[in-house]
């Protein structure tokens, strides 16, 4: 299988093989995971914003706010972030998305 250039693989490096996704490296970028999560500290961090956050809009929105919903709010946010963007891509893509 073709290696996918680095600058295409950020958000997709967890659904292709490539050099840069080994076994101890966050499935969205090049640093190592940080046991027992699957992501590095910057990505873990991003992904605990996002399940805390989820639980603040869920209550705004009074219980009737699914996590897809949520997602394609956030997405929809200009100042989000590239590492919130880069995990619900692959949160998606995981088929993960609730």
């Amino acid at each position: 299988m073709p290696t996918i250039p680095k600058s295409l693989s950020a958000p997709y490096s967890g659904i292709y093989p490539t050099v840069h996704n080994m076994p101890d490296q966050c499935p969205l970028c090049d640093r190592r995971k940080e046991p027992p999560s699957d992501f590095c500290t910057f990505h873990g961090a991003a992904l605990k914003n996002l399940e805390e956050a989820y639980a603040i809009w869920t209550k705004a929105f009074d219980g009737q706010l699914t996590k897809e919903e949520y997602y394609a709010k956030v997405l929809a946010r200009s100042e989000t972030g590239r590492a919130i963007r880069d995990l619900i891509n692959y949160i998606r893509a995981q088929g993960a998305g609730g």
